[in-house]
C-alpha cells in the first residue's frame, strides 16, 4: 500500500478481481447460511487478514444455533474428501498476503504490505511474518530492485500474474515454499473493517503524523492517542499506513507492527458472536470479498482449510517484523541514490533461519543454542595499504569474530580463504568465499564435509597454521582482486 509517487510508469489500471468474479450465483445464496457460511466466510476473510486462524468455538457455536442438516453431505464431500491442501503432507501450509493500493493511488500496484503466515497443521501454531517493502532483491526478467515493485512489474508485463511473481521471490529469499497468495487493496481492507462494525485497537504510544497523504495528493495531520480505540476502516487504515509519526512510529518496521495489530483486531472482530451471528455483517463481508480479494485458493480448498481451523491457536500467533536493528539479519544502504534494504552477511540465510523457526515460542527460539560467531584472521596479501582492515570492518558487521589483521610475505592475486574448522562452519565459509569471490583450502578432514557445498582445494595445512593465530576457524589472505569488492 504504497505512497511512494516517484515510481509513475507502475501506476497501472487495477484489475478487477477474479478470483470470486466468477463463482455462481447459486453458490453465493448457499454461502450466505449455515454452517459453510460461518466456516468459509469467517475463514476467506480472516486468512485474507490473518492467514487461515480461526477460533475452535465458533463455528461449532453457529452451527447449533443454525442447523441446517441438507448442508451437511456437502460439507462433508468438500472436507472429508482425499485431496489434500499444499503444503499439508509436510505439515506446514503457508500464505503470502500482498496490501497495495489499487486503482485511484499513487502506484496502485506497489505492495505496501508483504506478510508471510505459516501454520502448523500437526502443532496448531501459526506466525506471521512482515517483510520491509525496500528489501532489495533480484527480480528474475527485471533486475534489482525493491520487493515492492515485483507484484507492480508483472501485473505490467501480464496482468494477473503480481501475487505469483511475488510469492516466487519471497519464497526464494525466505527459503520457503508459498502454497497460496492473497491480495487485498487499500478499500477492500476500509471497507472489511467497515462491514464488521470496526476494530479495537490498542495504541502503544501516542504519536502524530504531519504528512499523511490525502486523496488530492496533498498532506494532513493525523494523530492517535495512546490507549484503546475503536476503529472505523477509515481511521485503521490510517494507523496502519502512517509512515511519518514522531515517537518512534516513522519506520516502516513500526508501520508493519501497527499493521499486524490491525489483523489481529480484525480476526478477533471476525469471529465474534456479533459478526458471525449477523446475516447483515456477513452479506457485506461476502461482498468485499468479491470487489476486492484475488486468491489462488480455490473453493474446495477454502473448505478444507476451514476444516482444518479448530486445530488452529489462534491465543498465540506469533508475531515477528523484521528490521535493521543492530545484530539483526538486515541494515539500510543507499543505491542510486535510493533507500534500500540489504541482507547483513551478503546472503538471506539469517532471514531463512528467522523464517524456518518461525513457529517457535520465544521460550523454544531461546533453548536452541546459539552458534558462536566464526573465528577469523585477515592477512593482507597484497601492498595495498589498509585493505585488511578495511575488510575486517566489513565481516565484523557481518557477524564474524574478527581475532586479528595483519600483512603477510605472501602476493595474491587471488583472495584465498584456509579452512581450519574442519568442514564444521560450512555454512560460514560458503558466505565468506561467496562475499569475498575467494577461492576455498581445505584439509582432508574438512573435503569430507565441503565436497558437495563448496569447490576448492585440498591440502595439507600444518604450515599455514603456523602462519596464523591459534583457534581461529578460517585464515583470509586478501588478493589483488580484494581491491575491486571492498573499495
Amino acid at each position: 500500500m504504497s505512497d511512494d509517487h516517484s515510481v509513475d510508469f507502475l501506476e497501472v489500471q487495477e484489475e478487477a478481481p477474479v478470483a470470486y468474479k466468477q463463482r455462481p450465483h447459486l453458490f453465493e445464496r448457499i454461502l450466505r447460511t449455515g454452517v459453510l457460511t460461518a466456516g468459509f466466510i469467517v475463514f476467506a476473510l480472516t486468512l485474507a487478514f490473518t492467514y487461515g486462524i480461526l477460533s475452535t468455538q465458533a463455528p461449532a457455536t453457529f452451527a447449533k444455533q443454525h442447523p441446517l442438516p441438507f448442508l451437511q453431505p456437502f460439507k462433508s464431500l468438500s472436507i472429508a474428501g482425499e485431496s489434500l491442501l499444499i503444503g499439508q503432507e509436510d505439515g506446514r501450509i503457508n500464505v503470502l498476503l500482498l496490501g497495495i493500493g489499487g486503482f485511484g493511488h499513487a502506484g496502485p500496484e506497489l505492495t505496501d504490505t508483504i506478510i508471510f503466515a505459516s501454520a502448523d497443521t500437526n502443532t496448531g501454531d501459526v506466525g506471521m511474518l512482515s517483510i520491509p517493502r525496500d528489501t532489495y532483491v533480484d527480480i528474475p526478467g527485471t533486475g534489482y530492485s525493491k520487493i515492492n515493485s515485483v507484484n507492480a512489474y508483472a501485473e505490467l508485463a501480464s496482468p494477473g500474474s503480481g501475487p505469483a511473481a511475488t510469492a516466487a521471490v519471497v519464497g526464494e529469499i525466505l527459503d520457503e515454499p508459498i502454497h497460496y497468495t492473497v491480495k487485498i487493496d487499500f478499500n477492500g481492507f476500509e471497507d472489511l473493517i467497515n462491514a464488521i462494525g470496526g476494530v479495537d485497537v490498542y495504541v502503544e504510544r501516542t504519536f502524530t503524523d504531519p504528512l499523511y497523504p490525502t486523496d488530492d495528493d496533498l498532506t494532513q495531520s493525523v494523530t492517535f492517542e495512546q490507549g484503546w480505540q475503536h476503529m472505523n476502516g477509515e481511521t485503521a487504515l490510517i494507523y496502519a499506513r502512517s509512515r511519518h509519526g514522531n515517537n518512534g512510529e516513522g519506520s516502516d518496521f513500526a508501520r508493519a507492527a501497527r499493521q499486524q495489530k490491525v489483523i489481529l483486531a480484525a480476526k478477533d472482530e471476525l469471529l465474534s458472536a456479533g459478526t458471525l451471528l449477523s446475516p447483515g455483517k456477513i452479506n457485506k463481508v461476502i461482498g468485499t470479498i468479491q470487489n476486492n480479494v484475488t486468491t489462488d485458493l480455490t473453493f474446495w480448498e477454502m473448505v478444507k482449510l476451514a476444516g482444518l481451523i479448530p486445530n488452529f491457536h489462534t491465543e498465540d500467533v506469533r508475531l515477528t517484523v523484521l528490521d535493521t536493528a543492530p545484530g539483526g539479519p538486515l541494515y539500510g544502504s543507499n543505491i542510486g541514490g535510493a533507500y534500500v534494504i540489504l541482507p547483513r552477511d551478503e546472503s538471506w540465510s539469517e532471514l531463512q533461519e528467522i523464517a524456518d523457526n518461525l513457529l517457535l515460542s520465544e521460550e523454544e527460539k531461546t533453548a536452541i543454542p546459539a552458534q558462536p560467531p566464526a573465528k577469523v584472521e585477515i592477512q593482507n596479501g597484497t601492498a595495498i595499504t589498509g585493505l585488511a582492515f578495511e575488510t575486517s570492518l566489513l565481516l565484523d558487521e557481518s557477524g564474524y569474530s574478527i581475532e586479528s589483521i595483519g600483512n603477510t610475505e605472501r602476493r595474491l592475486q587471488t583472495t584465498t580463504i584456509y579452512d581450519f574448522s574442519g568442514g564444521i562452519k560450512s555454512t560460514e565459509l560458503a558466505r565468506l568465499a561467496e562475499f569475498l569471490n575467494a577461492e576455498t583450502v581445505t584439509d582432508k578432514e574438512g573435503w569430507t564435509f565441503l565436497q558437495d557445498l563448496i569447490p576448492g582445494r585440498v591440502e595439507n595445512l600444518d604450515d599455514m597454521r603456523t602462519e596464523a593465530t591459534e583457534d581461529i576457524d578460517f585464515l583470509i589472505i586478501l588478493g589483488e582482486d580484494a581491491e575491486d569488492i571492498i573499495r
